[in-house]
């Protein structure tokens, strides 16, 4: 199979002990927090999947405010999802399965939001996986996603003497955008941006797939 995600950390990447690191982090996730406020979301989602949920933390947040609906969380790999289940598995209404963005095994319109945070810079045809996002997106379904904001990702790289000869790339990034870029990408693929967050150093973008 070929490689769609690159493998998890040794540690787990959201709970880095440094302290710069934990303030971004927290950035992170407050940012997540602030769209789940948006006002798309007066009517609950009922259906909703992760596609890479590795650890569980994003959806945990989403969990914790939608307690009502069905969460898929979705990796390619086992060892990613046996995070999750360590997070999420008595959660109520959660399920846990294989699930290639390129192929996802669902039926057309099926879910009301789809969250996708730190993956398509890991993918060669992020383009196959966004037809497969708005496919499975149901008319006026919402979808959440967000990337590494470059360069300032490969900055902060070098500052912390990571990936030097890479000039800060890191090595299993094979898309770069920048917010800009990555805010042309999802409007490019018909989704109506409906709010934007630039928490240091990602871009976090809320859209809708049109009625």
């Amino acid at each position: 199979m070929a490689k769609t995600f690159d493998r998890p950390a040794k540690s787990p990447k959201y709970q880095n002990q440094g302290s710069i690191a934990k303030k971004l982090v927290g950035g992170f996730f407050n940012s997540i927090e602030n769209l789940l406020d948006h006002n798309a979301f007066n009517t609950n989602p009922m259906r909703v999947i992760e596609i890479g949920a590795g650890e569980g933390h994003v959806s945990q947040k989403v969990i914790d405010r939608f307690p009502d609906a069905q969460f898929y969380l979705t990796d390619v790999y086992d060892d990613r999802l046996d995070l999750s289940k360590k997070l999420l598995s008595q959660k109520p209404n959660v399920h846990f399965q294989f699930e290639d963005i390129n192929n996802i095994q669902f039926e057309d319109d099926y879910f009301d939001l789809i969250i996708c945070c730190e993956v398509l810079e890991h993918i060669d045809n992020y383009q196959k996986g966004l037809n497969e996002i708005y496919r499975v997106l149901k008319p006026e379904g919402l979808f959440l996603a967000s990337v590494p904001r470059e360069p300032i990702w490969r900055v902060l790289n070098m500052i912390r003497l990571k990936y030097l000869k890479d000039m800060g790339n890191t090595p299993t990034h094979v898309n770069h955008w920048s917010s800009v870029g990555f805010r042309k990408l999802i409007k490019k693929n018909n989704f109506v941006v409906l709010k934007e967050n630039r928490p240091l150093p990602w871009t976090m973008i809320l859209s809708q797939k049109p009625s």
